[in-house]
């Protein structure tokens, strides 16, 4: 009667086994009617191109919030040495090596900017109050790698 059981058990176990049935969980929502305003900014050539400190002080006079939370402008002891310690290592020759190698990698950023506007559809869908964020990338020389507040994101692609 033990056998008996077991090769029950054993043939119930095999019919469930059926390689033909696929479960599906994945649920795609249709959003073809969200309408979507993603502001994209590739700023990874922005920063190798900085030619002289003047240049690089106008840059992030612009973008505040990469100087104080990508950069880190707390961490330094004044402005002068934050904007020595920067212009030093975009002026480095072996920026523009991290530059390319990140190229190869992302290429002009269409994907990368696809792949953001995929998730943001996909939130805006479920959430229509939603306020989509800035998207900006940049090249940090291994300083950070991503910021996010409701309004902005940065990401450093040298860390990705």
């Amino acid at each position: 009667m033990r056998h008996l059981l077991l090769f029950l058990l054993f043939l119930t176990i095999l019919a469930g086994c059926n390689s033909d049935l696929e479960e599906k969980c994945e649920v795609i929502p249709d959003t073809k009617n969200v309408i979507l305003d993603l502001k994209f900014e590739s700023l990874e050539d922005s920063l190798p191109a900085i030619t002289s400190k003047q240049h690089l002080v106008d840059f992030f006079s612009r973008h505040t919030t990469l100087r104080d939370f990508v950069f880190n402008r707390k961490a330094y002891p004044n402005d002068s040495v934050f904007i020595n310690e920067l212009y030093a290592r975009f002026s480095n020759p072996h920026i523009d090596t991290l530059l390319l190698e990140t190229k190869k990698v992302y290429g002009d950023g269409s994907y990368l900017r696809e792949e953001f506007k995929n998730a943001f559809t996909t939130l805006k869908y479920y959430y229509p109050d939603f306020q989509i964020p800035k998207v900006q990338t940049v090249i940090t020389g291994l300083e950070s790698d991503l910021f996010v507040s409701d309004s902005l994101i940065i990401v450093g692609l040298d860390y990705y």
